[in-house]
């Protein structure tokens, strides 16, 4: 049989907890969306009766209020109620929506940010690298335009001194034969020192741009783990449940719907120990 691709899926029989959130999202996704467009509605409305109201209460000459003007400014007033209560639900739907947003995208997230954070460390490795390599092309130049300056500095105290020593005005000027391969090397320094300064610039700006790296993987991280944890208490709250209930019942606790749980210090250094392995991971 030929099946249809057009057909509706079935339904998740056994939804994961990310699955449960992924479809809460969406739900109030489109919430939002309606209550958006509410909220203009409601705008336009309140807009065009106010204003009708206004142009009313202008045209009149009377100390009283018209039947129509009473009229119109009860329904302005209903419409800028509708509007406060339009405005009231969308910041509460703006913010179920942003933290739903974020539980949601908190997988694709850490991806993205770990893979981000291996370029930066890569690239920070490349610079270095390169660095290391251009200072010591640098130290090698220095060098060598050391050696071409003296060099130089010599053939033209030597012409200096020939000159001077000459009885003619035809004498003849030796001019140092090292000059322009000193020019050269002395150009091509300055470019390496460049290159020097731009990598040292970029290498700085490297660990505040790590450090967000890092911090949007904590982020992303501390809503995976509140989705993992949502996933694995229905498996245990039924024992958590009895044991307050039980402690409040023989005098020991206060609380029934609320119970705190000491985490050995083990457990927490393991912990951090797997969550820095999955940053760098």
């Amino acid at each position: 049989m030929k099946l249809n691709p057009f057909t509706k899926k079935q339904k998740n029989a056994n939804p994961s907890r990310y699955d449960e959130l992924c479809a809460e999202f969406n739900e109030v996704d489109a919430q939002l969306r309606g209550a958006e467009q509410s909220l203009a509605q409601a705008k336009s409305d309140y807009s065009e009766k106010a204003r009708a109201y206004h142009e009313l209460e202008q045209r009149s000459n009377s100390t009283t209020w018209s039947t129509q003007e009473q009229a119109l400014f009860a329904e302005s007033n209903r419409a800028l109620a509708h509007l406060r209560s339009c405005e009231s639900a969308l910041s509460t739907l703006s913010v179920k929506h942003r933290g739903l947003r974020w539980r949601v995208e908190a997988p694709s997230s850490l991806k993205a940010r770990k893979t981000e954070l291996q370029r930066l460390t890569e690239q920070k490795a490349t610079l270095q690298a390169e660095l290391a390599k251009a200072r010591a092309r640098a130290d090698q130049m220095q060098r060598r335009a050391d050696r071409l300056k003296a060099e130089v500095e010599a053939e033209r105290a030597a012409a200096t001194q020939a000159l001077i020593e000459s009885e003619g005005d035809d004498h003849v000027i030796s001019l140092p034969s090292r000059q322009s391969e000193y020019e050269v090397v002395v150009a091509a320094q300055n470019q390496v020192h460049e290159r020097i300064a731009a990598i040292e610039a970029e290498l700085k700006d490297l660990p505040g741009l790590v450090r967000e790296a890092e911090h949007g993987i904590c982020c992303s991280q501390a809503f995976v783990a509140e989705t993992e944890l949502e996933a694995q208490l229905p498996d245990f709250i039924d024992v958590i449940a009895r044991h307050t209930v039980a402690q409040r019942r023989a005098g020991y606790g206060r609380y029934e719907d609320t119970h705190q749980i000491d985490i050995p210090q083990a457990a927490i250094e393991a912990a951090r120990a797997r969550l820095d392995a999955e940053m760098r991971a």
